[in-house]
């Protein structure tokens, strides 16, 4: 079974435990108002949530 944790705010918090959550293995989605902070995310190998 494939674990995904969502984020939903991406600043220097939300963008450290997505990348942290990532590096342990697990499946990882986000969204931030800010497309650069999104872009960030999907660099590094996460996902793009949009509402």
């Amino acid at each position: 079974m494939t674990r995904i944790v969502h984020f939903a705010g991406l600043g220097s918090m939300g963008q450290g435990m997505a990348h942290s959550v990532q590096r342990a293995g697990l499946e990882v989605y986000g969204f931030d108002p800010d497309p650069s902070r999104v872009a960030a995310l999907t660099a590094a190998g996460g996902r793009a949530l949009m509402p």
